[in-house]
């Protein structure tokens, strides 16, 4: 059984940083943030400049189908967002826009995808204290994190998803964790 590892949470929590570590550790390959990739397929530098509906679907879907393609070509891999991550943004952003069913069907391919992760870790919007860095593609905006949050949240009890929740600033929680799940064929001395 391969070792798949997703993390969870909004901008500014340290998902990049805790991958990165978590990479190193383990020996696993980091399955970016999906979404800045695809930036010049669309010609865009942020999303918030999709203003067509139909851009917007296409660039979401781009996502998920294009994550789901990075992942399934691995056995082992850390991956700085998970597709609670996706079905987060799909609501906040589109749900009000589209009809329900094209919601709900976004939804179960997200959900179905979840269960491809064998270790869930969850950062929370004010684990650092704020988003330190805003560069036009992240926020800082406290209410927009604390929503994704919130979201994200509520996504992973309904989902059922077991997970750890790291409020802790330190990421050697989130090892220790890894650590008690597996055995650590490959571990770094």
């Amino acid at each position: 059984m391969g070792l798949k590892i997703g993390i969870v949470g909004a901008s500014c929590t340290g998902k990049t940083t805790l991958a990165t570590k978590l990479s190193k550790y383990f020996n696993l390959e980091v399955i970016g943030e999906i979404a800045r990739e695809l930036f010049q397929e669309f010609n865009i530098a942020s999303p918030r400049e999709l203003i067509n509906l139909e851009d917007e679907k296409r660039f979401q879907q781009s996502i998920l189908d294009a994550k789901r393609k990075a992942e399934s070509n691995l056995d082992h891999f850390v991956a700085d967002r998970t597709f609670i991550d996706a079905a987060a943004y799909w609501l906040f952003h589109l749900s009000q826009k589209v009809k329900d069913e094209e919601s709900y069907a976004y939804f179960q391919r997200c959900r179905d995808y979840m269960n491809d992760y064998n270790i869930v870790i969850f950062l929370p919007y004010d684990r650092l204290g704020g988003c330190l860095v805003n560069d036009g593609v992240r926020t800082g905006r406290i209410y927009y994190n604390y929503a994704m949050h919130l979201l994200m949240e509520g996504m992973l009890a309904d989902w059922n998803i077991n997970h750890l929740l790291l409020s802790s600033k330190e990421d050697i929680e989130a090892i220790e964790y890894v650590k008690s799940k597996i055995e650590v064929p490959n571990e770094r001395k």
